[in-house]
C-alpha cells in the first residue's frame, strides 16, 4: 500500500455532479485505447466503490478550517457485523481535492492534492474520530491482489476500477462533438476521423438546468459532453466557443476488456521505463514511512 484513502464522516453538504474525474474500468470494460494511457503515464489504481458520486461541502465551522473546501468521493453503504447482528452505515468515501478553504488545488498534480487532501482536511478530522477506516491507492504492480483478494473482502459493493494518473491535474471526463439537427429534429453528435467528421449512430445528447435556451441554435457548434452512465446519454455542459473541430474518434468504448487480459498488460506496463525506477522510488518511500510510525 503506497497511500491511504480514508473514509470520513460527520457533518457534510452533499451536491450531486456528473461526468467528474477518474478513468474507471467499470467493470473492467472500456476500450483497449485506455490501455495505451496506461503505458504512457505513471499511474496508481483502487477499486471503484459503487456507490454515488458526490461532491462533498465539509462544514466551515470545523475548527474554523475547511472553509469552502470541496472533496471529490463516493457515498458507500458498508455492511459488518457487530456482535451477532449485522449492520449498515455510510460512509464517504474520498479520492480527491478540488479546493481547500477556498482556494483551487486542481491545477497540481494529483500527489500533491493527496498529500494536502490527507494532511489538512483527512487528519484533523480523523484525529477525533478514532473509528474511521482507510481504502487506498495502490501501485499496478500491486493490481493483481487488489483484483483477486482485496476487492472481494471489501465491506461494500465495488464495480470496478479506477486509474489515477499521479502526475494528472483534475480532469472532468468530457468530449467535445459537433452539434447538428437531422430534419425530424433529432440530435446528431459527430467526431473527427480520417479528416471528416464521422456521425456517432445510437447516441444522443441532453441539455439539463438553466441556461440552455433554443438549443436549435447551437447546431453547428462545438458541445463539450459529459456521460451520464445510469441514463446511458450525454448531457451537454458548454458549448466551445474557442474550438472549431471536434475530438478525434477512439476506439469503441464497447471493446471489452476481461480481468486476465487487463492483468496481463499490466504485467508488461510495469516494466516500462515509465514505471520501473518509480516504483522502485515509491516502494522504498512506503516502506520507509511505515518504519517511521512504527517508531512513533
Amino acid at each position: 500500500m503506497i497511500r491511504e484513502n480514508l473514509k470520513i464522516h460527520g457533518p457534510i453538504f452533499f451536491l450531486y455532479l456528473y461526468g467528474l474525474q477518474t478513468h474507471a474500468w467499470p467493470a473492467c470494460s472500456q476500450g483497449r485505447a485506455w490501455l495505451q494511457l496506461l503505458r504512457q503515464r505513471y499511474y496508481y489504481a483502487t477499486w471503484k466503490a459503487d456507490g454515488t458520486r458526490t461532491i462533498a461541502v465539509p462544514c466551515s465551522d470545523y475548527h474554523g478550517v475547511h472553509h469552502y473546501t470541496l472533496l471529490d468521493g463516493e457515498m458507500v453503504v458498508d455492511t459488518f457485523r457487530d456482535g451477532k447482528n449485522w449492520r449498515q452505515a455510510r460512509w464517504y468515501l474520498v479520492y480527491d481535492l478540488l479546493a481547500i478553504n477556498g482556494e483551487s488545488v486542481t491545477h497540481l498534480p494529483f500527489s500533491e492534492r493527496w498529500n494536502i487532501l490527507n494532511k489538512d482536511v483527512i487528519k484533523p478530522r480523523n484525529d477525533e474520530k478514532k473509528s474511521q477506516r482507510s481504502s487506498a491507492f495502490y501501485l499496478l504492480s500491486a493490481l493483481g491482489k487488489v483484483s483477486k483478494d482485496l476487492i472481494p473482502s471489501l465491506s461494500h459493493e465495488a464495480d470496478g476500477l479506477i486509474f489515477q494518473g499521479w502526475d494528472d491535474s483534475y480532469k472532468k471526463n468530457s468530449v467535445d462533438f459537433l452539434l447538428d439537427m437531422g430534419k425530424d429534429g433529432r440530435r446528431m453528435l459527430f467526431l473527427y476521423e480520417d479528416g471528416k467528421n464521422k456521425l456517432m449512430e445510437g447516441y444522443s445528447v441532453e441539455f439539463r438546468g438553466d441556461g440552455w435556451n433554443n438549443t436549435s441554435s447551437y447546431r453547428g457548434k462545438i458541445v463539450e459532453c459529459t456521460w451520464d452512465r445510469e441514463k446511458k446519454v450525454w448531457v451537454g455542459m458548454r458549448i466551445r466557443v474557442d474550438k472549431n473541430t471536434p475530438n478525434r474518434v477512439i476506439k469503441s468504448i464497447n471493446d471489452n476488456i476481461t480481468e486476465e487480459v487487463l492483468l496481463q498488460e499490466i504485467k508488461e506496463i510495469i516494466h516500462l521505463p515509465v514505471y520501473t525506477e518509480r516504483i522502485q522510488m515509491d516502494s522504498q518511500a512506503a516502506e520507509h514511512h511505515r518504519h517511521g510510525n512504527r517508531k512513533a
